[in-house]
């Protein structure tokens, strides 16, 4: 390339750059003129915006010098090139990547001033009046009684419903949403920021509380640590991760709080490499407190909370000699041992889409303790977890389900325990024939908002909402607004599941109303305004309203009088193994060990609980589902599914030789 071509294509670079500086220029131009415009609307809101709007215009004043020096680089830049084509070269790349980072920053500076310019528009004191203020899809903020939070935006959604977008920290705020990672070690202190493994708190309550208080995603970073002591009901904010590296931390309970569970975990929580020691069970046989792991009360649950590569140890109290023992009665001269996981489905909030907690690695050495207990709905994934030593390593109680993927139990009690069920809601269906309507389906979406808002107006000039507060009236909009989403894709789809979906996300995981009994009639007026105002709608003929009266009819009829059936407890184990069956949950001078009865044994099924295993022994006793069995010993087939094929050839045969 010539000289002349390199000056060239070094001023056609240079040049755009020039224009993309100049385009973010213009921004802030428009910013600064919008955020002068906001400043006026209060005196309060001109104070708070006035340092936002001193920091764009510096940011301008920042683009301008840019630009000039952009344009004094150019003519030295060409000169230089002519004068020496290497030099040319490494100055073209050096330029290049100055504008580069100035392009960069001055894309960065028009962010801030959108946000100072949204910010300073349209504050007002409550989302309730932010929303009379503005129209369906407008932005407005509302301050925060947080102290790190400055103001919260908010969009105005579908039927006046505000819909968060987003926090803006305050200065108290800032330091905690610079970086996601808070530290915990012996040598901290709880008076540092946590930030940093020279600033690291002493205690992992207090890297939870700086946890909740950043608002963000975290992960506290935990040292080495051997005895830890602490009394329990660890609430582990949403989105929080735990890791301990290989089980180097040792968490104890302080006297007294024995008999409580440990981290009670949110949504999208992780938890790592943690050994819990000491810790009892509060009872044998419907267990609530002590174990590792468990839901946060009224936590929201959207994404299944994991433990990972932990352990609960319960330390035995006898030496050489193990005291006598007996299953029956729960073992009486042995203490209770702890659990890993309680997943209790009537713990966390009845919205939660999944009260589900998940574990990989997770494993009980609890001696009289239970491994997993799920119950009341709730539901646990266990993937290569070893119990060893427990009473019950896998309990299943009032309708609650557990998983189990390449697990194992050893030596202990009884492998699986189903017991009891649980009742859940059967939603009416609406008798008649769906077609689809997707003019109407379409037109329903349409007039959402004003269909939400009549029906409001309509509540509280019947005097239903005396006594409601904001959470009551935010909650009735927010059904209102997916009870049409639901009746929209039913009339769009011929198909009526969102419907019956609706109707039994009204209903707790044990089949109660999430609502207080008090507010049934306000539900079944509700219902029955939203169908009269949307059987008027664009689109609604005979036949249309004919199924839209239906479903109604069927929504009103599953809240006003519900009909429940049974969902049994179960447990369900393919290619499960079994050590030392039933062997006991206090023995000593082991190996060996031998099992003590049958695999099927060792398995309770009560009170219409269900347990669905296969898998083998460390006998080679096999065990396949429905109960065939086959003897390792002597190779016989046996069991239920075996006896009742033999019943029934051996009935036919006795029928033959009867003629």
């Amino acid at each position: 390339m010539t000289i002349e071509q390199q000056i060239a294509a070094l001023t056609t670079a240079t040049t755009d750059l020039l224009d993309v500086v100049n385009v973010k220029k213009a921004v802030l131009e428009d910013a600064v003129e919008r955020a002068e415009g906001f400043a006026s609307i209060t005196e309060e809101n001109s104070e708070k915006t006035a340092a936002d709007r001193i920091a764009v215009e510096e940011a301008l004043s920042t683009a301008n010098g840019e630009i000039i020096r952009i344009q004094t680089g150019l003519a030295t830049s060409a000169a230089q090139v002519a004068a020496d084509a290497a030099d040319t070269a490494t100055s073209t790349v050096e330029i290049v990547t100055e504008k580069s980072n100035i392009a960069t920053l001055a894309a960065a500076d028009a962010e801030l001033a959108r946000d100072a310019a949204q910010l300073s528009a349209g504050v007002y004191p409550s989302t309730a009046a932010g929303i009379t203020a503005t129209t369906v899809g407008e932005y407005f903020s509302v301050p925060s009684n947080d102290p790190k939070v400055y103001l919260t935006l908010y969009r105005h959604d579908f039927g006046s419903i505000p819909l968060k977008i987003q926090d803006y920290p305050s200065v108290a705020g800032v330091k905690y949403s610079i970086a996601g990672t808070i530290y915990v070690a012996a040598h901290g202190s709880n008076s540092n920021d946590g930030r940093s493994p020279q600033t690291a708190v002493r205690h992992i309550e207090r890297a939870l509380e700086l946890a909740e208080l950043s608002g963000e995603p975290t992960l506290i970073e935990w040292s080495p640590e051997n005895p830890v002591i602490t009394q329990g009901h660890l609430d582990v904010p949403d989105n929080c991760v735990i890791k301990a590296a290989h089980r180097t931390v040792f968490l104890r309970p302080a006297a007294g709080y024995e008999e409580r569970n440990v981290f009670r975990m949110g949504s999208g929580c992780f938890l790592e490499g943690v050994m819990f020691e000491g810790w009892r069970l509060d009872s044998l046989e419907n267990p609530s407190e002590g174990f590792a792991v468990s839901f946060r009360p009224g936590a929201m649950i959207t994404r299944v909370p994991y433990a990972h590569k932990i352990a609960v140890r319960s330390i035995p109290t006898w030496g050489v000699v193990a005291p006598p023992l007996d299953r029956k009665n729960g073992n009486p001269l042995v203490p209770r041992g702890g659990g890993v996981v309680l997943a209790d489905g009537a713990v966390c909030s009845p919205y939660s889409i999944f009260p589900n907690i998940m574990t990989w690695g997770a494993t009980p050495v609890t001696p009289n303790g239970i491994g997993y207990c799920a119950k009341n709905g709730g539901l646990i994934n266990a993937v290569n977890a070893v119990s060893m030593w427990a009473h019950k390593h896998f309990m299943a109680l009032s309708g609650g389900q557990i998983i189990l993927s390449a697990c194992s139990t050893q030596f202990g009690d009884y492998s699986m325990h189903s017991r009891g069920y649980r009742n859940i809601i059967v939603p009416e269906s609406a008798p008649t024939q769906l077609t689809k309507y997707p003019l109407a389906a379409q037109s329903v979406m349409n007039s959402r908002a004003a269909i939400i808002e009549n029906m409001w107006q309509a509540l509280v000039s019947n005097n239903y909402t005396v006594g409601w507060d904001e959470t009551d009236e935010f909650h009735t909009r927010n059904d209102a607004n997916l009870l049409l989403q639901c009746l929209a894709w039913t009339l769009e789809s011929a198909n009526q599941q969102p419907m019956q979906d609706f109707a039994k996300g009204l209903f707790d995981t044990v089949g109660n109303p999430v609502f207080s009994n008090d507010k049934l009639n306000a539900f079944i007026f509700s219902f029955n305004h939203i169908r009269s105002l949307v059987n008027v709608l664009p689109g609604f003929d005979q036949q249309t309203q004919a199924i839209t009266n239906a479903l109604f009819a069927a929504l009103s009829s599953t809240v006003a009088t519900p009909k429940l059936r049974k969902e049994a407890s179960r447990i369900t184990a393919i290619g499960h193994t079994w050590t030392a069956v039933m062997s006991g949950v206090a023995l000593t001078k082991i190996p060996p060990a031998a099992n003590s009865t049958s695999i099927s044994d060792s398995i309770l099924e009560e009170d219409e609980g269900v347990v669905i295993a296969s898998g083998q022994d460390d006998q080679g006793n096999a065990l396949f589902v429905g109960g065939l069995e086959i003897s390792a010993d002597t190779g016989e087939l046996g069991g239920p599914p075996f006896d009742q094929a033999v019943r029934r050839v051996a009935t036919r045969a006795a029928i033959a030789r009867s003629f």
